[in-house]
């Protein structure tokens, strides 16, 4: 909705300059608002290029074409054309319109997801507006820049940008605007408030703002006041309020009644249905609402509403266990769906069809089902070119994967390699499809799945790789090393399940020695399968875990009468694809070489705290400026560190594009369980805007860390997180490595300032002196595991490249050692040679 208010209200700033022909710009005009874009783009572009137009002609016809471009998605065309639109106004020093088109590529750049080009526009064009003292274009402007920080993850940015709008708006007037601009600025700006307090959490202040903004005399038309209504009934879905959701979609049916807007009432009528079913549980009113949207869609001619209704009403009789009504509308909506190629309607009523199929106990046909939906689903991830699409694409795909894993894994004879196949579909897909092939970056990033028979080829002799599958279709395990492989069941009933949820909360705590039973529990069903290959002689694992197994860290399971730890180095990759080739030899610095990015314990500003979930968890970190200290001395070479009040988060960009062998964050975190995109971690503010600043998760996912090897966040719960199926744990060690580190240290739980600093030491010195990184923190975690609680520490984990080994760093006495060694060396040399010449001219 924002990005539609953007878009208008950037399409109605149009450019009035002095064209050589006005009559042909007005007409241009006349088609836009006539609905014709088309025959109005081809009128501007014939303006545009006619050598005999002046350069203020071509000026406004470019600036038009771009807005057109704009609003049809041709983005790459709005770019070119608003930059030389923009360009040609520069020339002629007209600032309004140098604004107008700069406002259109930024725009375009941002929707095509060149968030920093974006943002220099924005900047640009809200420079003109200053100049000119257009006070309607600063207020869109400045919405149009926190809009760009917003899809990046940066909400505080996107939130001090908007209250800067909003101020703005406060200081001018409907006199001065007229009264229709200054609504539509009003309402711009607080959808865009409410939006980015809805994604911090703060869910009455974002529906109080909706509220206000659907109350007040509104500037939107009838279409957007309808949509407003049902964003705001899935609000009140989000906070548990079925009533209250259903209240405003009917409010936003009368309102789409009133005014004939049939296709938004069709699926608002379907909205009501899912939350009667869902959540509710009144299925016989879902059933009439789905009835009813089916109806009024054959009747309109909408056959893509009437395609949604379909499956939802398919998936109604599933859920009442009437599988002939169920199937006779799965057949009808993947037939409809083929004629639409509606890929996406299509494999979900494919996979209905499977899951009728398998409950007959026809599991032939239930694999050709579940074969053909996967193929659909494959076909459009890889037309998803763009990473913030691709991020959490299989969240709701991710269960038709299993289903075929469970057929899969219930074969007599198992397909291993088919197997693994499935697995790497089904998980970590964000960070397998970044571009790039391994040995071209330094991130974990491959260009597609890699076949088991590729993994085994990159496993060394003495590598273990375990990949578990959990869901509620059934648990299994995939071992492989480089000689074999093989598929297990795992007997993960509710037992099971109960013993993990044990296990998690007793290793947390110091004080509770509960966690050795528990783990015994839980171990038995994940290694006793694994019998066969843990009893050779191999000496690391290396794990990728799924679904609530994440809660876990393995090195504290049993085996043979002694934890993981004591036998195996052990570390974790999203996807067994994710398997880097191991590297031989460590590389030489000279002690002026960077060798450490750190930030440890940042200060408060003056300003109040901003009013976010976890944001409580700010105490003082004396242990982290001397854990910062300890490590960049280990390490030897040079470094950037930051405390305090230094610590701030825009010296992150020091990172980008350099190669860094360590990023250390020694810091406060917080992982929000139900919406990971708050999860942050704590830096000091850049301004006196407010007291702490804040890096989001998507932020994190968004920095440049192809040249740093080892991301190190020592803070609490920088591991946890919400499980998003077909990804993983949306977590800052997932983050780190999607942004390009290496390999990454972070936390399951909160872990103390002290503990964490002697940890980290251990792990350190282990780096220090050559150690592999996996090798090093099991190294540093067993010296500890001998007398301490697992709480202190087994919370930290390491996922990526266990086999990176950081730079040798010379110290400078070593050097100042080596010249006076050789400044010696040459002086006993010169002597000897005068005493050689001495003795010849004697004889």
């Amino acid at each position: 909705m924002v990005r539609r208010f953007t878009t208008l209200l950037t399409l109605a700033s149009a450019l009035f300059a002095a064209p050589r022909s006005a009559t042909d710009l007005a007409k241009g005009r006349e088609l836009v608002e006539a609905g014709k874009p088309a025959a109005a783009r081809a009128l501007f572009g014939a303006i545009a290029h006619d050598v005999n137009s002046d350069a203020p002609a071509r000026t406004a016809a470019l600036g038009e074409m771009s807005r057109l471009d704009l609003a049809t998605g041709r983005y790459s065309d709005a770019i070119k054309e608003g930059s030389e639109s923009a360009a040609l106004a520069a020339g002629l020093k007209d600032r309004a319109a140098e604004g107008n088109a700069l406002t259109a590529t930024g725009l375009a750049r941002l929707y095509s997801g060149d968030y920093l080009a974006a943002l220099r526009d924005m900047e640009a064009s809200l420079a003109c507006a200053n100049d000119t003292r257009d006070d309607a274009a600063v207020i869109t402007r400045l919405n149009n820049i926190g809009n760009a920080y917003y899809f990046q993850g940066r909400y505080t940015e996107a939130l001090a940008q908007y209250e800067r709008a909003g101020k703005a708006l406060a200081q001018t007037s409907p006199e001065k605007l007229g009264e229709r601009v200054y609504r539509a600025r009003r309402q711009l700006t607080t959808a865009n408030l409410a939006t980015v307090y809805q994604r911090l959490g703060q869910y009455n202040r974002a529906l109080d703002l909706y509220a206000g903004l659907n109350a007040g005399g509104s500037a939107m038309r009838p279409a957007e006041q309808a949509q407003l209504l049902a964003n705001m009934g899935a609000l009140y879905r989000r906070l548990g309020d079925p009533i209250k959701a259903l209240e405003t979609y009917r409010a936003a049916r009368t309102l789409y009644q009133g005014n004939k807007l049939r296709s938004g009432e069709i699926a608002v009528l379907n909205n009501i249905g899912i939350a009667q079913a869902l959540d509710l549980h009144h299925y016989q009113e879902a059933l009439a609402s789905f009835n009813e949207a089916l109806t009024m869609a054959r009747t309109s001619g909408d056959r893509p509403v009437g395609l949604h209704a379909l499956l939802y009403r398919g998936q109604t009789w599933y859920r009442q266990m009437r599988l002939a009504d169920a199937a006779h509308d799965f057949t009808e909506a993947a037939a409809l769906a083929r004629e639409l190629k509606a890929t996406e309607e299509e494999w979900k009523a494919l996979y209905g069809l499977a899951r009728i199929a398998r409950d007959g106990g026809d599991h032939q046909q239930a694999r050709t089902h579940l074969e053909a939906a996967i193929a659909l689903i494959e076909s459009i991830r890889g037309n998803v070119a763009a990473g913030s699409l691709r991020g959490g694409f299989l969240a709701d795909k991710r269960e038709v994967y299993d289903l075929a894993l469970a057929e899969a894994v219930g074969e007599t004879l198992p397909d291993t390699a088919r197997v693994f196949h499935l697995m790497e579909q089904s998980r970590a897909r964000t960070l397998q499809d970044k571009p790039g092939a391994v040995a071209a970056t330094r991130s974990l990033a491959v260009a597609a799945t890699r076949s088991l028979a590729d993994i085994r080829h990159l496993l060394p002799d003495d590598t273990i790789l375990l990949e578990y599958w959990a869901s509620t279709e059934g648990t299994a395990v995939l071992w492989a090393t480089r000689d074999a492989a093989s598929v297990r069941s795992v007997a993960a009933g509710p037992e099971f399940r109960a013993a993990l949820n044990r296990l998690a909360a007793a290793l947390s705590n110091p004080g509770d020695s509960s966690w050795k039973a528990a783990a015994d529990a839980v171990a038995a069903p994940l290694l006793t399968p694994l019998a066969e290959v843990l009893q050779g002689p191999h000496r690391r694992l290396v794990i990728a875990s799924d679904n609530e197994l994440w809660k876990i860290p393995f090195e504290v399971l049993t085996y043979g009468g002694q934890p993981l730890i004591q036998r195996y180095s052990v570390s974790y990759l999203p996807s067994g694809s994710l398997l880097r080739a191991a590297t031989n030899g460590r590389a030489i610095r000279m002690p002026w070489h960077r060798s450490i990015l750190g930030f440890a314990n940042p200060a408060a500003g003056r300003d109040a705290p901003l009013d976010i979930p976890g944001a409580g968890s700010r105490a003082d970190l004396p242990g982290a400026d001397a854990e910062l200290r300890a490590v960049a001395g280990l390490l030897g070479g040079a470094g950037d560190l930051f405390f305090g009040a230094q610590a701030a988060k825009r010296e992150l960009n020091q990172a980008s594009g350099h190669t860094l062998p360590v990023l250390h964050l020694a810091t406060h975190a917080w992982a929000d369980p139900e919406d990971p995109a708050r999860s942050w971690m704590l830096f000091a503010p850049a301004s006196g805007s407010l007291a702490f600043d804040y890096l989001f998760l998507k932020e994190a996912a968004g920095l440049d860390l192809k040249g740093v090897s080892l991301v190190t966040a020592s803070a609490c719960e920088t591991e946890a997180g919400r499980f998003l199926a077909g990804e993983g744990v949306e977590s800052f060690g997932r983050a780190f490595l999607e942004a390009g580190a290496g390999a990454v240290v972070t936390s399951l739980w909160p872990v103390s300032d002290r503990g964490a600093a002697d940890l980290m030491s251990r792990f350190y010195r282990k780096l220090a002196q050559g150690r592999e990184a996996g090798d090093a923190l099991s190294d540093a975690r067993r010296e500890l595991s001998q007398s301490a609680h697992p709480a202190l520490w087994a919370a930290f984990v390491l996922s990526g490249d266990a086999g990176i080994r950081l730079p040798w760093f010379a110290r400078w006495y070593q050097l100042i050692a080596a010249a006076l060694i050789i400044v010696a060396a040459l002086a006993f040399l010169a002597r000897h040679r005068q005493g050689i010449r001495t003795r010849a001219k004697r004889a």
